[in-house]
Protein backbone atom coordinates (compact mmCIF):
# COMPACT_ATOMS: atom_id res chain seq x y z
CA UNK A 1 0.00 0.00 0.00
CA UNK A 2 1.56 3.21 -0.79
CA UNK A 3 2.63 5.45 1.42
CA UNK A 4 2.33 3.39 4.58
CA UNK A 5 4.63 0.93 6.02
CA UNK A 6 2.81 -2.31 7.18
CA UNK A 7 3.69 -5.39 8.94
CA UNK A 8 1.83 -8.37 6.75
CA UNK A 9 0.80 -10.59 9.53
CA UNK A 10 -1.63 -13.28 7.32
CA UNK A 11 -1.42 -14.12 3.43
CA UNK A 12 -3.67 -17.06 2.12
CA UNK A 13 -5.17 -17.82 -1.60
CA UNK A 14 -8.78 -17.88 -1.21
CA UNK A 15 -9.65 -19.24 -4.60
CA UNK A 16 -9.61 -17.38 -8.70
CA UNK A 17 -5.93 -16.51 -8.12
CA UNK A 18 -7.23 -14.13 -5.74
CA UNK A 19 -4.65 -13.15 -2.74
CA UNK A 20 -5.86 -11.71 0.70
CA UNK A 21 -3.22 -10.12 2.41
CA UNK A 22 -4.18 -8.78 6.11
CA UNK A 23 -1.64 -6.34 7.65
CA UNK A 24 -1.55 -4.36 10.76
CA UNK A 25 -1.19 -0.80 10.61
CA UNK A 26 0.08 1.49 13.73
CA UNK A 27 -3.79 3.48 14.43
CA UNK A 28 -5.29 0.55 15.22
CA UNK A 29 -6.66 -0.74 12.02
CA UNK A 30 -6.48 -3.48 9.99
CA UNK A 31 -6.36 -3.60 5.99
CA UNK A 32 -7.33 -5.80 3.67
CA UNK A 33 -5.68 -6.23 0.76
CA UNK A 34 -6.93 -8.07 -2.46
CA UNK A 35 -4.99 -8.99 -5.72
CA UNK A 36 -5.18 -11.13 -8.27
CA UNK A 37 -1.46 -10.27 -9.86
CA UNK A 38 1.29 -8.68 -7.80
CA UNK A 39 1.33 -5.80 -10.76
CA UNK A 40 -2.57 -4.84 -9.55
CA UNK A 41 -3.98 -2.04 -7.92
CA UNK A 42 -4.60 -2.71 -3.90
CA UNK A 43 -8.42 -2.35 -3.01
CA UNK A 44 -8.27 -1.32 0.97
CA UNK A 45 -10.78 -2.18 3.09
CA UNK A 46 -10.72 -1.04 6.66
CA UNK A 47 -11.78 -3.59 9.16
CA UNK A 48 -11.42 -2.27 13.15
CA UNK A 49 -9.87 -4.18 15.95
CA UNK A 50 -12.64 -6.35 17.98
CA UNK A 51 -13.34 -5.01 21.28
CA UNK A 52 -10.96 -7.35 23.16
CA UNK A 53 -7.68 -6.49 20.42
CA UNK A 54 -8.33 -2.80 21.91
CA UNK A 55 -8.17 -3.93 25.26
CA UNK A 56 -5.12 -5.81 25.16
CA UNK A 57 -3.73 -2.80 23.27
CA UNK A 58 -5.01 -0.44 25.97
CA UNK A 59 -4.00 -2.54 28.45
CA UNK A 60 -0.25 -2.87 27.02
CA UNK A 61 0.28 0.84 26.56
CA UNK A 62 -0.94 1.70 30.32
CA UNK A 63 0.67 -0.67 32.43
CA UNK A 64 4.00 -2.08 30.46
CA UNK A 65 5.64 1.14 30.94
CA UNK A 66 6.83 0.38 34.42
CA UNK A 67 5.19 3.47 36.10
CA UNK A 68 2.63 2.65 39.11
CA UNK A 69 -0.07 3.05 37.64
CA UNK A 70 -4.05 3.01 39.33
CA UNK A 71 -5.59 -0.26 38.90
CA UNK A 72 -8.83 -0.79 36.93
CA UNK A 73 -12.01 -0.79 39.37
CA UNK A 74 -13.19 -3.97 40.21
CA UNK A 75 -16.43 -4.56 38.32
CA UNK A 76 -18.95 -7.60 39.65
CA UNK A 77 -22.60 -8.42 38.05
CA UNK A 78 -23.14 -9.87 41.52
CA UNK A 79 -21.03 -10.73 44.62
CA UNK A 80 -21.43 -14.48 45.56
CA UNK A 81 -22.32 -13.68 49.42
CA UNK A 82 -20.96 -10.52 51.55
CA UNK A 83 -20.63 -7.35 48.58
CA UNK A 84 -16.96 -6.00 48.85
CA UNK A 85 -17.17 -2.13 47.49
CA UNK A 86 -13.82 -0.55 46.12
CA UNK A 87 -13.78 1.58 49.33
CA UNK A 88 -13.56 -1.47 51.24
CA UNK A 89 -10.57 -2.37 49.53
CA UNK A 90 -8.51 0.88 50.19
CA UNK A 91 -5.15 0.16 52.11
CA UNK A 92 -4.99 -3.20 51.12
CA UNK A 93 -3.42 -6.05 48.94
CA UNK A 94 -5.61 -7.73 46.83
CA UNK A 95 -5.15 -10.55 44.84
CA UNK A 96 -7.28 -10.99 41.93
CA UNK A 97 -7.96 -14.82 40.52
CA UNK A 98 -9.96 -14.68 37.23
CA UNK A 99 -11.47 -17.97 36.73
CA UNK A 100 -14.72 -20.29 36.07
CA UNK A 101 -16.05 -23.50 36.92
CA UNK A 102 -14.84 -25.77 34.39
CA UNK A 103 -11.11 -24.58 34.56
CA UNK A 104 -9.51 -27.52 35.61
CA UNK A 105 -6.20 -25.46 36.62
CA UNK A 106 -8.55 -22.74 37.93
CA UNK A 107 -10.04 -24.98 40.06
CA UNK A 108 -7.20 -27.10 41.10
CA UNK A 109 -5.29 -23.97 42.38
CA UNK A 110 -8.40 -23.08 44.99
CA UNK A 111 -7.14 -24.76 47.68
CA UNK A 112 -3.88 -22.92 48.00
CA UNK A 113 -5.85 -20.06 47.52
CA UNK A 114 -8.05 -20.49 50.46
CA UNK A 115 -4.69 -20.95 52.40
CA UNK A 116 -3.38 -17.45 50.94
CA UNK A 117 -6.24 -16.06 52.27
CA UNK A 118 -6.33 -17.81 55.83
CA UNK A 119 -2.64 -17.04 56.04
CA UNK A 120 -2.36 -12.81 55.21
CA UNK A 121 -5.98 -12.07 55.92
CA UNK A 122 -5.52 -10.47 58.63
CA UNK A 123 -1.96 -8.48 57.11
CA UNK A 124 -3.89 -6.64 54.57
CA UNK A 125 -4.44 -9.55 51.86
CA UNK A 126 -8.46 -9.55 50.33
CA UNK A 127 -8.58 -12.28 47.90
CA UNK A 128 -10.91 -11.84 45.47
CA UNK A 129 -12.22 -14.88 42.71
CA UNK A 130 -13.38 -13.01 39.84
CA UNK A 131 -15.67 -15.70 38.14
CA UNK A 132 -17.15 -16.33 34.23
CA UNK A 133 -19.51 -18.74 33.75
CA UNK A 134 -22.77 -19.81 35.02
CA UNK A 135 -23.63 -17.82 38.77
CA UNK A 136 -25.58 -21.20 40.00
CA UNK A 137 -22.63 -23.40 39.17
CA UNK A 138 -20.57 -20.64 40.56
CA UNK A 139 -22.28 -20.35 43.73
CA UNK A 140 -23.21 -24.38 44.25
CA UNK A 141 -18.87 -24.81 43.71
CA UNK A 142 -18.11 -22.41 46.32
CA UNK A 143 -20.79 -23.51 48.80
CA UNK A 144 -19.75 -27.01 48.60
CA UNK A 145 -15.90 -26.83 48.52
CA UNK A 146 -16.61 -23.95 51.61
CA UNK A 147 -14.43 -21.41 50.31
CA UNK A 148 -14.21 -18.01 52.55
CA UNK A 149 -12.45 -15.70 49.80
CA UNK A 150 -14.74 -13.31 48.55
CA UNK A 151 -16.01 -13.87 45.06
CA UNK A 152 -18.17 -12.23 42.13
CA UNK A 153 -19.22 -12.88 38.80
CA UNK A 154 -17.21 -10.87 36.58
CA UNK A 155 -18.83 -8.20 34.89
CA UNK A 156 -17.61 -8.17 30.80
CA UNK A 157 -16.21 -4.25 31.63
CA UNK A 158 -13.19 -6.03 34.07
CA UNK A 159 -12.50 -8.64 31.43
CA UNK A 160 -11.56 -5.94 29.27
CA UNK A 161 -9.78 -3.88 31.44
CA UNK A 162 -7.96 -6.21 32.67
CA UNK A 163 -7.39 -7.73 29.34
CA UNK A 164 -8.09 -11.35 30.43
CA UNK A 165 -6.89 -13.94 27.69
CA UNK A 166 -7.17 -17.32 29.60
CA UNK A 167 -8.16 -18.24 33.09
CA UNK A 168 -6.61 -18.35 35.69
CA UNK A 169 -5.37 -15.26 35.13
CA UNK A 170 -3.62 -13.39 38.78
CA UNK A 171 -3.21 -9.78 39.87
CA UNK A 172 -2.11 -8.16 42.82
CA UNK A 173 -2.79 -4.74 43.63
CA UNK A 174 -0.55 -2.83 46.17
CA UNK A 175 -1.90 -1.02 48.85
CA UNK A 176 -1.89 1.98 47.33
CA UNK A 177 -4.08 1.00 44.18
CA UNK A 178 -1.88 0.00 41.59
CA UNK A 179 -1.12 -2.76 39.85
CA UNK A 180 1.49 -4.32 41.39
CA UNK A 181 2.24 -7.76 40.07
CA UNK A 182 0.43 -9.35 36.78
CA UNK A 183 -0.94 -10.95 34.37
CA UNK A 184 0.31 -14.29 35.61
CA UNK A 185 -1.24 -17.59 35.06
CA UNK A 186 0.31 -18.66 38.75
CA UNK A 187 -0.54 -18.00 42.28
CA UNK A 188 2.53 -15.28 43.44
CA UNK A 189 4.86 -16.33 46.18
CA UNK A 190 5.16 -16.18 49.63
CA UNK A 191 7.89 -13.98 49.22
CA UNK A 192 6.11 -11.57 46.40
CA UNK A 193 2.91 -11.44 48.74
CA UNK A 194 5.16 -10.45 51.75
CA UNK A 195 6.92 -8.17 49.97
CA UNK A 196 4.00 -6.18 48.89
CA UNK A 197 2.07 -6.29 52.34
CA UNK A 198 5.16 -5.32 53.83
CA UNK A 199 5.41 -2.09 51.79
CA UNK A 200 3.20 1.25 52.52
Amino acid sequence: VKGLFLIVSECRVIGGGVVNVCVKAEDGIRVLVRSRGLGDVYKRQHVPWSETQLAIKKFERTYRNGEPTPAPPIHMKSWIGQPLPNEALAGKVVLLDFWNTRCGPCVKAHPDLQKTHEAYKDRGLVVIACAGGDEKETRQYMEKHAYTFAAGMVARQMYLDYAIRSNPTYFLIDRQGCLAWGPEHRLPTENELVGLLETG
